[in-house]
């Protein structure tokens, strides 16, 4: 009866702790920016107008094909913008509903691989860990990726242990689907099966007919995607050749010396590599003593290590190994508990030390808890208002005067109309909506929204507009 009831209630505790920390302050922290502005466009106006696009004028679309993050998190927020109204709240509770549901699915999976005592544990070191909701509160690609990536590795391993049910394989290949179209980091995930595959081919049941139908149901969420978000093979080749350097680093081998650094002196970096290397001595241990090693944790495995080699072609953000450092916990406290036993037999000083791993791990949780209240992103903002007031502030803008949105894209979801242009520096030298700048020369938009910094770095470009307010960091001019 004691077992029962804990098995209820642990997981039920975690489902309330995702809970709480993911409505609180759900549209102020973390604040709204940059990339959740460009993705919530395509959303906005595919339930205003029908048509999944971002707008640079009010008579001129551009197609979303630049856009990083698919269908699976436009749509469902499109739903809801037709429905009960376009509004950062509304958008911020479909990522709500993919965060939960990805912990639950987490959970099972850790569950199904090492057992009820893992999967708890692995599950609270997600639910402290506090970029879970500074990227997952935000509007993005990474946590709903997450979860259909967890729901493939879940499908996997009910391959791993009937290789004759045939059900198994079509839903492994949707969820993979699903998986690289949210977002095109997750490609490396196909990378990671094939060299999986390689390495456990021997012990692997090769159905063919099942794999084949698995890979047709891969490319149904596939073709959708081509079809919602791109316009021919061309167009899909140029944004590929776009993801593989987003940002135009021209020295790339500079650049990923500094990201190495990262790794040796920064917080995040240094914390994610210490469990990537604990993760990794648990696989060695494992592989040294004959002990099972699923194709699931090896996929898993190698798509982080693939993801965590990509982060260097980046400028650095966390975010870009984020997924990996996702991973990565859920398979902590298994590979903690492995090193322990393996110097337990080896060591001598290890046998009495019987709850070491134990509060190793709650250390961990204790720290990510503390992160996660009082010293990260999200906590920063937990006694901001900066949504409410912008929300209240562009409300009030009629249709009648059109606004220029420079490179602000986050502000758009608050405007009540679609009579604004919009022009975007998404980097340096990809600039989108660059033609619609001569229209401030001729003074057609009635008011200008810019940032302080970008108006200074151009203050003659706008010498026939006069300030006409400040909110938050954005000045506000009109004709």
């Amino acid at each position: 009866m004691k077992n029962k009831y804990i098995t209820k209630l642990v997981p039920i505790s975690l489902l309330l702790i995702t809970l709480f920390f993911g409505t609180y302050k759900l549209t102020e922290s973390p604040p709204t920016w940059y990339d959740e502005g460009i993705i919530l466009q395509p959303a906005i106006n595919l339930a205003r107008l029908g048509g999944m696009f971002v707008q640079i004028s009010p008579s001129e679309q551009i197609s979303a094909q630049f856009i990083s993050t698919g269908y699976t998190v436009i749509y469902p927020i499109s739903l809801v913008f037709k429905y009960f109204g376009i509004s950062l709240l509304n958008a911020r509770l479909i990522m709500l509903v993919y965060l939960i549901v990805f912990v639950c699915a987490s959970f099972l999976l850790a569950q199904r691989i090492f057992g009820f005592k893992y999967a708890s544990l692995g599950t609270l070191l997600l639910v402290s860990f506090p970029p879970l909701y500074g990227n997952g509160k935000n509007v993005l690609g990474e946590v709903p990726g997450l979860l259909f990536l967890i729901l493939f590795l879940y499908f996997i391993n009910k391959i791993e242990h009937n290789y004759k049910k045939t059900f198994y394989y079509i839903l492994a290949g949707v969820f993979s689907g699903l998986c690289v179209v949210t977002k095109p980091l997750f490609l490396v995930l196909l990378g990671a099966v094939f060299l999986s595959i390689i390495l456990f081919r021997r012990k692997i049941d090769f159905y063919w007919q099942k794999i084949c139908l698995g890979i047709l149901s891969f490319f149904i969420p596939f073709f959708v995607w081509v079809s919602t978000q791109f316009k021919g093979s061309e167009v899909l080749s140029d944004v590929f050749g776009y993801y593989s350097n987003p940002y135009g680093i021209k020295d790339i081998w500079s650049q990923i010396f500094i990201n190495l650094g990262r790794f040796f002196t920064e917080l995040t970096p240094t914390y994610f590599l210490g469990l990537f290397i604990i993760w990794v001595i648990a696989i060695i241990i494992r592989i040294k003593t004959k002990k099972n090693l699923s194709l699931t944790e090896t996929i898993a495995f190698i798509f982080s290590l693939l993801i965590f080699i990509a982060y260097f072609r980046t400028f650095g953000w966390y975010r870009y190994f984020f997924v990996a450092h996702i991973v990565t916990l859920i398979f902590t406290p298994s590979s903690v508990f492995i090193i322990y036993i393996f110097f337990k037999n080896h060591f001598k000083f290890f046998k009495k030390k019987l709850f070491a791993p134990l509060i190793a791990i709650f250390i961990l949780i204790v720290f990510q808890f503390y992160q996660l209240g009082f010293n990260s992103w999200v906590a920063d903002y937990y006694s901001s208002n900066k949504t409410h007031i912008l929300s209240d502030y562009f409300s009030e803008f009629e249709k009648d005067k059109s606004v220029f949105f420079y490179n602000s894209p986050e502000l758009i979801v608050f405007l009540p109309h679609n009579n604004y242009y919009q022009y975007l520096e998404i980097t340096d030298s990809f600039l989108i909506g660059q033609n619609q700048i001569e229209k401030i020369q001729n003074k057609e938009p009635d008011i200008i929204v810019i940032k302080r910094p970008e108006l200074e770095k151009d203050i003659n470009a706008f010498t026939s507009y006069t300030i006409m307010g400040r909110i938050d960091r954005y000045i506000l001019l009109e004709k």
